[in-house]
């Protein structure tokens, strides 16, 4: 996968997950089966890019919505 689909699909499975939190609760399937998309996402970015954990968690932070409003 290209950086930029990458990334991409991580913002937009994130922002499905938020999504479903409002609307499903945290511990609905959906919201679980997204939450699980998005952990595999991540670590296929992590492994093809090499990104540590704490630069990924700043490039997303940089990103990210506001949890307070969810």
């Amino acid at each position: 996968m290209a950086l930029n689909f990458l990334t991409s699909k991580i913002e937009n499975t994130r922002k499905k997950m938020y999504q479903s939190i409002k609307q499903n609760g945290i511990n609905s399937k959906e919201t679980i089966s997204l939450s699980q998309e998005l952990d595999l996402l991540i670590l296929t970015f992590q492994k093809k890019y090499k990104v540590h954990n704490d630069v990924f968690m700043k490039i997303i932070d940089e990103n990210s919505p506001n949890l307070n409003n969810i």
